[in-house]
């Protein structure tokens, strides 16, 4: 199942719409996986941008960040990612 970002990371409850997440700056571990950052698009095992193991991608603008979900290609993957507002 694709998974997007945590919610309270990209936007907290009590943050201003200036405080809201507007770049994210991920590296993956483990295995590649696949993502998407289009509202209502949902990546899998086979579609969506390959991303693969030990590289560093980033994502700007609040919208794409809220959109994201990533997936796995074959097996577990770890996702570390600093948020900047």
């Amino acid at each position: 199942t694709a998974i997007g970002f945590t919610t309270t990371k990209i936007a907290p409850t009590t943050a201003r719409f200036d405080q809201y997440a507007s770049e994210a700056s991920c590296s993956v571990e483990a295995d590649d996986m696949r993502w998407l950052a289009v509202s209502g698009q949902t990546p899998t095992a086979s579609t969506g941008v390959l991303q693969k193991k030990d590289l560093v991608f980033n994502i700007y603008g609040y919208t794409n960040i809220k959109n994201f979900k990533a997936i796995r290609v074959t097996t577990d993957v770890t996702l570390n990612c600093i948020f900047s507002r």
